[in-house]
């Protein structure tokens, strides 16, 4: 599930700062970039895939009443009632699966390639805020005494996986 995050993007002294306010275990994450390794700045939406969703939920419909049929005979014979029970309460399940992903809002993902590995990502609702920024960072890049200090009400999404030492890393931190 996606926790609120406050993370701070801002730019002084040609370094951009990305500092983000992690709910729990609580603490600040702060990455460093210099400009001159920014190779790319780009915003793109994230839209929920509603078609996949609503392919997933006829097929697991129809399999769901196919099996229905094999279970009654295929003679039109009456379903136990548990396994019409069983049945009525897989359809609730798959309906409100299919609701959330249906209702779910897009958000954007501002993201900050350098000339390495190392890259930042953001996500937020607001896709004029994350436009801003992305200008911002860019307008930066030509402007070696430009500054700018964002905070950015945002979410994470997935697991916080900190990686410590450089062999032997399994597990995730629970959140």
């Amino acid at each position: 599930m996606a926790k609120g995050v406050e993370t701070t993007v801002q730019v002084s002294r040609k370094i951009l700062w990305v500092t983000t306010r992690v709910p729990s275990p609580p603490g600040l994450e702060t990455m460093v970039f210099p400009l001159d390794n920014v190779a790319r700045v780009t915003v793109t939406p994230h839209r929920p895939d509603r078609m996949r969703a609503l392919l997933k939920f006829l097929v697991l419909m129809v399999l769901l009443r196919l099996l229905m049929i094999l279970l009654s005979g295929g003679a039109g014979e009456a379903v136990p009632d548990v396994a019409g029970g069983v049945a009525a309460a897989v359809a609730v399940g798959l309906t409100v699966q299919l609701l959330v992903v249906v209702t779910r809002r897009s958000y954007y993902v501002l993201l900050v390639e350098t000339t390495g590995p190392p890259f930042a990502r953001l996500y937020s609702r607001d896709e004029q805020l994350m436009q801003r920024v992305g200008a911002a960072i860019v307008a930066a890049l030509d402007n070696p005494q430009a500054t700018f200090h964002y905070r950015i009400e945002h979410f994470q999404i997935g697991d916080t996986i900190k990686l410590i030492g450089g062999s032997g890393n399994t597990g995730k931190v629970n959140q």
